[in-house]
């Protein structure tokens, strides 16, 4: 029996960003992943190309979660005493991706491990571990007592309209991992390499629609702006 993993990693870019996909190996891996954590599901799963998708029997414990989701928050230092020196700082300090240079970023990274099994008549995909590492960067201000208040406040929007931004794709990501989860666990063909075939082919399509619902919604809030995610105020 072999232990397989599929691994992807996205960017989500908050405030002017973008998403971009990074598709990682189906290979060989040694020793277990960690066990799955979660229960949504947002995103739905196509059936087989060629007709109607083969009879599945289904191993998957309604009890058992998920997706191991891991979130790790981290922030970075904005100093300035105006709107146009918070600016200067936001840029010259805002995390980069390639030649970009943003306020808010969500980075990715999701692994999908699975066992196919053979069984009379076909082959089963089981112990299906699915896990997402979430890395959120935001901005810190700590102003001077004498800023006035009116920035203050107008950053204290700013700041929570971009961690709602990053949030909102923490969820879709979140719902990715799930959808990933149900659609590999319990999966079933003829043989161990349709199978294996199917669960990666399952994946890539998921990564796709993952891709399509971060870029419309960064389209649809133009990357935050209309919800308040913009500086200055």
């Amino acid at each position: 029996m072999r232990l397989l993993f599929f691994a992807l990693v996205l960017s989500a870019l908050g405030a002017g960003s973008f998403w971009a996909l990074t598709e990682g190996p189906l290979a060989p891996v040694l020793g277990p992943g960690a066990a799955p954590d979660s229960t949504r599901s947002v995103l739905a799963v196509p059936p087989p190309p060629g007709g109607a998708p083969l009879a599945e029997p289904s191993t998957v414990d309604p009890d058992r979660p998920a997706v191991q989701e891991q979130v790790t928050y981290q922030t970075y230092a904005v100093t300035g005493q105006s709107a146009e020196a918070v600016l200067r700082s936001l840029v010259q300090n805002g995390p980069r991706e390639g030649d970009d240079i943003f306020f808010g970023l969500t980075q990715t990274d999701l692994d999908v491990r699975y066992e196919p099994r053979a069984i009379s008549g076909g082959c089963i995909i089981e112990d299906t571990r699915v896990s997402l590492d979430v890395v959120v960067t935001l901005p810190e201000w700590l102003p001077a007592a004498e800023v006035d208040p009116a920035l203050q406040v107008g950053w204290g929007r700013f700041r929570r309209a971009l961690a709602a931004h990053e949030h909102q794709h923490r969820v879709i990501a979140v719902g990715w991992a799930e959808a990933a989860y149900k659609a590999v666990a319990g999966l079933y063909r003829s043989s161990c390499d349709a199978a294996v075939s199917e669960a990666r082919a399952r994946l890539e399509r998921l990564g796709v629609e993952v891709n399509a619902a971060h870029r419309q919604f960064d389209d649809e809030t133009e990357h935050g702006k209309t919800t308040g995610a913009y500086w200055p105020q």
